[in-house]
């Protein structure tokens, strides 16, 4: 067998981006298409209640399908339904930024604990002085936690969260970077 003439590094990587990113943008955009189709269906019953020139004090049933047509009953008007459907979007929109949110951080996790395991010199400001696939497969007497440095970029105000992102890496990811629009398949 030839010996392959592709040179090995390290700490470079042969795939575009990494397993956690292709997961975290896929449930991002899954979740942005969910909350694009509630914004759309919002638009379009407040405009044909519009092009119909709906009254506020219209029956529901007037203009609104129920299913049972019995659940019609329990408003009093369009006002009153309308008044429902805002809290009920208010609703949407806080549980589309808690989970938005939960997704970044599980991401954020993810990827603080395969760097610092990857590179456990990232703590101490000395990266790549020591390959951390040897503690992986040696391990030493004492356990390396990560707990606090990952706790520290997911737990907190954002400005914290970035501080110490940038105290073990260096720098932050810009907020649209290459390998985000990548791995969403926008180049």
């Amino acid at each position: 067998m030839a010996r392959s003439k592709v040179k090995f590094n390290r700490w470079d990587s042969r795939e575009p981006s990494t397993w956690p990113l292709q997961m975290f943008t896929k449930y991002d955009l899954e979740l942005e298409k969910i909350h694009q189709a509630h914004i759309s269906t919002s638009k379009k019953i407040y405009s044909s209640l519009r092009s119909v020139t709906a009254d506020w004090d219209d029956s529901v049933s007037k203009h609104l399908i129920f299913d049972p047509p019995k659940k019609a009953e329990i408003f009093t008007n369009l006002k009153d339904w309308s008044d429902s459907y805002n809290s009920f979007d208010n609703w949407v929109n806080l549980n589309y930024i808690m989970a938005a949110n939960s997704n970044l951080e599980t991401y954020i996790s993810v990827i603080v604990q395969l760097a610092l395991e990857s590179d456990p010199g990232l703590i101490f400001g000395a990266s790549k002085l020591f390959d951390g696939v040897r503690l992986l497969k040696y391990p030493p007497r004492r356990k390396f936690s990560f707990v606090a440095e990952i706790e520290s970029c997911t737990i907190g105000d954002w400005n914290s969260r970035a501080n110490s992102f940038e105290k073990l890496f260096g720098k932050a990811p810009e907020k649209n970077s290459r390998q985000y629009r990548q791995a969403r398949g926008n180049t």
